[in-house]
């Protein structure tokens, strides 16, 4: 599993406390002392779980970019005079409420996903009953959630990844998918057809490949789930900002 990131912008007595007890708690601290644009580089790049700050002059502007690229990042203020030990002890009781609800955020986003997932199918008339019902809507739910760049990827690690969940080749995990999607496709209506798959699938009577199925649907889902997840973010974010006090000097 790929170890979460904590940015540190403090004075280098407790730089040097906070990464020690990050790395013993498994995350990967980042010391960041350069100026905003290289900082909001870094932070694009690598979205940490939390920053840990003082009173830098941009902080403000670095809040509202954070919220403005929707990233989950939180930040953590510390004062510049707090003694080092308990201003550590104050972000790490921090960041294990953090992490809690970053953990919330995304078990409750894996199941609003496997909901849409699981009423586009229906409305396209693939049903439960079909061996390939639960291969589409692991796949569908994975490419929303994160994959919807991997069009190359769908046969050389989607479809043996599922068949190793499902105890299956993946060949026989392909094989199920299209003929769900050519059984159903007689059967489904031209305007559900055309709301998740777009208008040039909803007057062919071929049915489309399993390719083309799979990252059409989720990427008509995609829209609803970015949608989610703001409203998610707002209703985990206590006090309506993503800045949090850990200690008031």
């Amino acid at each position: 599993m790929e170890q979460e990131s904590v940015f540190i912008m403090v004075r280098p007595e407790l730089e040097k406390v906070l990464s020690a007890k990050l790395v013993e708690e498994g995350l990967c601290p980042f010391v960041c002392t350069g100026a905003y644009t290289e900082v909001f580089r870094a932070l694009v790049m690598l979205e940490p779980v939390m920053i840990v700050a003082a009173n830098q002059p941009w902080l403000g502007r670095l809040t509202k970019d954070i919220s403005r690229l929707g990233m989950s990042t939180e930040i953590v203020m510390v004062s510049d005079n707090a003694d080092a030990g308990s201003a550590a002890g104050k972000v790490m009781s921090s960041l294990g409420y953090i992490l809690m609800k970053r953990r919330l955020r995304f078990t409750e986003l894996d199941d609003y996903c496997g909901e849409l997932a699981a009423a586009a199918l229906s409305e396209l008339c693939i049903t439960p009953n079909y061996i390939g019902y639960g291969y589409i809507r692991e796949i569908v739910v994975s490419l929303m959630m994160s994959d919807l760049n991997s069009h190359d990827a769908l046969s050389k690690s989607v479809y043996p990844r599922v068949a190793k969940k499902y105890f299956v080749s993946a060949a026989s995990v392909e094989r199920s998918i299209r003929t769900a999607v050519r059984s159903s496709w007689g059967r489904a209506d031209s305007e559900n057809i055309s709301k998740y798959l777009g208008a040039a699938f909803a007057g062919r009577e071929t049915p489309p490949t399993n390719k083309e199925f799979l990252f059409a649907v989720a990427n008509t889902l995609a829209a609803e789930v970015a949608h989610y997840k703001r409203s998610l973010r707002e209703k985990l974010f206590v006090d309506g900002t993503c800045v949090k006090e850990a200690y008031n000097g």
